[in-house]
């Protein structure tokens, strides 16, 4: 397979996976915080994980908190 196919299937695939953890996220939080803070923190935790998954198997990139930091500006 391409890279670039491969790449792009990947990236496909944690993109969904990132949509899954937001939805299980957001279920598991809302009954001990309520819709908001629930959204919220949901939010936060499924960019981090989509930060992981990318940079550890879509770009195989290093994952630092200074990477995170540089890319965080475009959430």
């Amino acid at each position: 397979m391409k890279p670039l196919a491969r790449e792009t299937l990947a990236y496909l695939l944690f993109g969904i996976l990132t949509v899954l953890v937001n939805i299980a996220a957001y279920k598991l939080l809302k009954p001990a915080m309520g819709d908001i803070a629930a959204s919220t923190l949901a939010f936060f935790i499924a960019v981090l994980f989509a930060y992981w998954t990318n940079s550890s198997f879509v770009f195989k990139a290093e994952h630092t908190w200074r990477n995170f930091g540089q890319s965080a500006p475009c959430l």
